[in-house]
């Protein structure tokens, strides 16, 4: 236990007896007077129950407060407190009735911090609460169940058990009307389909707040995506992946005798597969307002709302196979309308056996990004006896509603004349026919392949004796002869005829052990040694120049802590640990939580030596403690980034 020398002096004076101040103040006896070494206990049970807290378990809460409606998103928010605020939890998606859908909307982190200053030593507390919030949508009304719920953050995972939630079914709105219009044919996979969606509302547009359509039909099949502007009026339409805004026209239509304002859309999806699909009425809801308030600026602000809806027809839809009549065999699952193919090659003067690189082109009115190129031998292309043809799926790339596709193919046949016509065909839904269109030929000149045969083959090494040259032509013999005029010239050849194509078969210079020589091994080494070098060097000044200023400075500040701490050894106590001290609070304000609870015990210590009374009687401090301070500064120093 240690007292400080102002309290020291208050109770007894300098001379060591009791003080004028402190006599008069024990005679008035102050009932509020209360021996001073409690603060410090009062404050470390203060501190133990605030990290008992943080220790604690994550608490879990769910709110779910109705009343909630079908066919209405309702929003259900799942609050837990107790996890660290870094990384953000993982979140398991709740088991739910069938007719239910509950979807995750985002995560809010609510983070509060304080910070508490005592003796001169400063603690941050923070803590965190994260805000799940879902959106759950029942398509009738009834009591459902949802959960339970999972959350995890590291290796720590809370649960929370399921819930049970209650909608209630909401009045028609006869003012609304909505309709779903789809083609009155059968229509195929691949196919643009359009659809046609209204929304009538015969009163006042502004009463209407939240609405949104719902059919099946979006969660059946994959609609075209279109980006609406921001001047656009948008329809909202419900799914399954989330609210969807599809651009509208608006106009005006009379119904019955009524007048009704129209929102129509007309969005377009692609069925994959053939089937019927029967899909249930489509729903209209909405909040509409039944009452309105002025607020402070006078404005018109809804007062009260009630939940309305609006149900259309049921829809069927039939997606048809493909034909297999006249299906024709350059066909790949194309399907719309006007179709092109262009075909281009790099060269059309070759030898066989080259290589020749055709690019393909693709475009119409239909799913030019689906597409496929195929087969280059079929419906009258090119043959696989007189081309070699590449195998498997070609990939191609889409630029500008055009597909291209790169392919090279080889000519195996001198007489080749042209590059046929490529086929390519697609299904027309509106005729319900195939159709087919061809490139045009493109015109060759192939020339025998050139073959280097042994009597091509020369030494490189010429010989002395005309008798032992091989016999050749006379421009081989004059070529021979040169050779032996300037030995060791390279001598340029425009073509493969007398080129140096020998095989070396003399065993004496075959067996002959080359070994580099000394100074050109050190140069190699030196060579690589200067690049690790410099290679070294290079990211060494990257390291130097990516660290951030601010670091640098706290790292040089620590350093001169460190060193400071260091100088303090041979000093007295009461000297050393007033240096040591100061230079634990410098550190411990540009440290983090967990740095500074290492800190504080060893500035504590410091502190009991700087107050006791009889003030060390000059011994030294010892050399183990100012150990421990620099030690604690060297880890802070290298756990600095």
């Amino acid at each position: 236990m240690y007292v400080p020398r102002s309290v020291w002096r208050r109770q007894f004076g300098t001379d060591g007896g009791p003080s004028v101040a402190a006599r008069v103040h024990d005679s008035r006896k102050d009932r509020w007077n209360r021996p001073t070494w409690l603060a410090p206990i009062f404050v470390t049970l203060i501190l133990a129950w605030a990290s008992l807290a943080s220790a604690a378990e994550p608490v879990v809460q769910v709110e779910a407060d109705g009343p909630h409606f079908a066919g209405i998103p309702s929003v259900v928010r799942i609050l837990v407190k107790g996890f660290d605020q870094e990384p953000e939890p993982q979140f398991v998606q709740p088991d739910a009735t069938p007719g239910l859908q509950v979807e995750l909307i985002n995560v809010v982190p609510h983070v509060s911090q304080r910070i508490e200053i005592f003796n001169g030593r400063q603690t941050n507390y923070s803590s965190v609460v994260y805000d799940f919030r879902f959106r759950m949508l029942a398509d009738k009304p009834g009591a459902y169940t949802t959960g339970p719920f999972y959350i995890q953050q590291g290796q720590t995972r809370v649960t929370h058990q399921a819930i049970d939630v209650k909608f209630e079914d909401i009045a028609a709105d006869k003012d609304t009307r909505v309709l779903i219009k789809l083609p009155d044919r059968a229509v195929y996979p691949g196919e643009r389909v359009l659809v046609e969606v209204q929304w009538w509302y015969a009163s006042d547009t502004d009463n209407i707040r939240n609405l949104t359509v719902r059919s099946q039909l979006f969660d059946q099949f994959n609609f075209v995506e279109e980006k609406p502007d921001q001047r656009d009026q948008l329809l909202p339409i419900q799914t399954a992946k989330g609210s969807v805004g599809l651009k509208a026209k608006v106009s005006k239509e009379t119904f019955r005798g009524r007048s009704y304002i129209v929102l129509t859309a007309s969005p377009q999806f692609i069925p994959d597969k053939p089937g019927e699909f029967n899909f249930p009425p489509t729903v209209a809801t909405m909040n509409k307002v039944v009452r309105w308030r002025r607020d402070f600026f006078r404005g018109k602000v809804p007062a009260a709302t009630v939940p309305t809806k609006s149900t259309g027809q049921a829809v069927r839809l039939v997606v048809r196979p493909y034909p297999r009549e006249g299906r024709p065999e350059s066909f790949v699952g194309a399907v719309g309308n006007g179709f092109a193919m262009e075909v281009t090659a790099d060269r059309t003067v070759v030898r066989v056996g080259d290589p020749i690189g055709l690019t393909v082109r693709v475009r119409g009115e239909g799913r030019v990004e689906n597409i496929s190129l195929p087969p280059l031998d079929v419906d009258g292309g090119m043959s696989a006896d007189r081309f070699r043809l590449p195998a498997g799926e070609l990939a191609g790339t889409l630029e500008d509603g055009v597909k291209t596709f790169p392919v090279s193919v080889r000519v195996l046949d001198a007489n080749v004349r042209e590059i046929p016509a490529l086929a390519f065909s697609w299904f027309n839904p509106n005729t319900e026919t195939y159709q087919t269109t061809h490139s045009a030929p493109i015109a060759l000149r192939v020339e025998e392949a050139e073959l280097v045969t042994a009597a091509d083959v020369v030494s490189r090494v010429a010989t002395t004796d005309p008798q032992d040259s091989p016999k050749t032509d006379a421009g081989a013999t004059d070529q021979a002869s040169h050779a032996e005029t300037a030995p060791g010239t390279a001598v340029a050849h425009s073509s493969a005829h007398h080129a140096d194509l020998s095989i070396e078969v003399s065993p004496e210079r075959l067996l002959t052990n080359q070994r580099p020589r000394i100074s050109e091994t050190l140069a190699q080494a030196a060579c690589y040694l200067g690049g690790l070098t410099l290679l070294m060097l290079a990211v060494w000044d990257r390291r130097r120049r990516l660290v951030d200023p601010q670091v640098a400075r706290q790292r040089q500040n620590l350093r001169e802590h460190q060193q400071r701490i260091q100088s303090a050894a041979g000093l007295p106590r009461d000297v050393a640990a007033k240096r040591i001290a100061d230079s634990l609070r410098a550190v411990a304000a540009n440290a983090n939580a967990e740095q500074r609870s290492r800190i504080e015990p060893l500035i504590a210590q410091c502190e009991e030596i700087i107050y006791v009374p009889e003030g060390g009687n000059g011994e030294l401090v010892q050399p183990e403690f100012v150990a421990r301070a620099a030690g604690l500064t060297a880890e802070i120093l290298q756990e600095t980034a």
